[in-house]
């Protein structure tokens, strides 16, 4: 918990809900609260994309939906946190859930974006684990 307590203070961008979030938004960004709710917006670019942790009880994609870097869903601050969606997600870098998923209808695309990645490593708080999976030979995406 300590340890825990200590990475999330070194998130400067803490909110309430995702609803300030759009194409202008980069960085990293600590989500608490009861919602966030991705609906119909395009988060970060390429070349600025975001680092979305989002820790809500219920994380919710609507509409059509286009992410730039990591959308992270846990259940460390509520256990019962779970992530759901309607439309069409696409994500280019990469998406963990680690909480409950509960029905997403439509499509979602999870597009590994190796550039955007490294865009988004260069934030801080992520990079490589030795061992890690991965897609070798997948074709470079430009912008």
């Amino acid at each position: 918990d300590t340890y825990y307590q200590s990475v999330k203070s070194t998130i400067p961008q803490q909110l309430d809900d995702c609803t300030t979030l759009d194409e202008t938004s980069s960085g990293i960004f600590w989500i608490t609260g009861s919602s966030c709710s991705l609906n119909g917006s395009t988060l970060g670019t390429p070349e600025n994309p975001v680092v979305i942790i989002s820790a809500a009880e219920e994380t919710r994609i609507t509409g059509t939906v286009t992410i730039f870097g990591l959308l992270y869903v846990f259940d460390g601050e509520i256990s019962t946190a779970e992530f759901s969606g309607a439309g069409t997600a696409s994500i280019y870098g990469a998406l963990i859930v680690d909480a409950e998923m509960d029905k997403f209808t439509g499509t979602v695309n999870v597009v590994y974006a190796e550039g955007v990645l490294l865009e988004a490593a260069d934030l801080g708080g992520m990079g490589a684990i030795n061992g890690g999976w991965r897609d070798f030979g997948l074709p470079d995406i430009t912008w």
